[in-house]
């Protein structure tokens, strides 16, 4: 039926490509080796740009996956505290 007229045919056809798109991101991102020296560089790149101070020694990572870990918790209890 909606292949039968110009418009379903268009329709048809951006449905078909944003599917094909997503499916197709959606592969790369998965398959994606996220190692490396380039890698490593496009994050250190995104620090910068984002003001993050990037972490350099195990101890600095450790503080800052505290820090994370601490700020999700209090979001989480503040959106629960909300709630209730």
């Amino acid at each position: 039926l909606a292949l039968t007229t110009p418009l379903g045919l268009l329709h048809t056809a951006i449905v078909s490509f944003f599917l094909v798109n997503v499916l197709y991101n959606y592969y790369k991102c998965v398959v994606t080796i996220n190692t490396g020296p380039q890698c490593d560089s496009v994050v250190r790149e995104l620090a910068v740009a984002t003001r993050f101070v990037y972490p350099e020694t195990e101890e600095e990572l450790v503080r800052c996956r505290k820090a994370f870990e601490r700020k999700i918790f209090e979001g989480i209890k503040k959106r629960r505290d909300a709630i209730l």
